[in-house]
């Protein structure tokens, strides 16, 4: 018992060192697909950009075969003129061949309106490539020094691992069975000081008789408001 006491100030200290670790390293991963959202978004806009443009231009096409059709039925009609005999007949052909006409000029018409949306749409598909070029340089910068920073937290994590795990060594089996348990119900921390007559993690104050057995280092105490191992600095 007494030596686990002379290790417990040093194991506080390297329990927090391994916690802190542990949230830098925690905190960065996420941050690690933000250039992969960034750059997955903009490769959408550029699909949905391509996917717009073709199908103005399969409109287009669908209104130029309408175009060709119509004009090969506006000529078949009035060549059937030539064999109208009644008046009532030559208007009722008439009536047909404008309609096709008709019809023929706003297929044109929509034609035109097709084309210059599909110059609007080469552009945004211009504006998307280039968007896309220069969000996957970015995003390739930034997942470097993410990466970069990455390595170097998880280096810092398995340094503080390695401290914490040399402390330990030097305690008895019996107190790493108990500090194991409070550290895994305790978020990784398992031991607090006592700074004047009060626990440092929950503030609950300690009983005279309490800090007397603290000090006179008979046994490690457990908080009673946080059931954290206590040791005492002197302070």
């Amino acid at each position: 018992m007494p030596g686990d006491i002379d290790h417990l100030a040093e194991l506080d200290r390297a329990d927090a060192a391994e916690l802190q670790a542990r949230k830098a390293l925690e905190e960065i991963r996420p941050r690690l697909a933000v250039p992969e959202r960034r750059i997955a978004t903009l490769e959408k806009a550029l699909q949905q950009a391509r996917a717009a443009l073709e199908k103005l231009v399969l409109d287009r096409r669908r209104s130029e075969a309408e175009v060709i059709s119509l004009r090969d039925e506006a000529t078949r009609l009035r060549s059937q003129s030539v064999q109208v005999k009644s008046p009532q007949a030559f208007q009722a052909l008439e009536h047909e061949v404008s309609a096709a006409e008709q019809k023929k000029s706003q297929h044109e018409n929509r034609i035109l309106d097709l084309m210059e949306q599909e110059e609007a749409g080469a552009a945004k598909i211009a504006a998307a490539e280039a968007a896309l070029e220069k969000g996957r340089a970015e995003g390739g910068e930034a997942l470097a020094g993410l990466k970069a920073d990455l390595a170097a937290r998880e280096a810092a994590h398995k340094a503080s691992e390695a401290v914490r795990a040399e402390v330990l060594a030097h305690m008895s089996p019996a107190f790493r069975s108990k500090y194991d348990r409070l550290r895994g119900v305790k978020q990784g921390v398992a031991i607090a000081r006592v700074e004047r007559d009060a626990c440092s993690s929950c503030g609950s104050h300690l009983t005279p008789q309490a800090l007397m057995e603290l000090k006179r280092r008979d046994k490690i105490p457990m908080c009673e408001g946080c059931s954290r191992l206590l040791y005492w600095t002197g302070a």
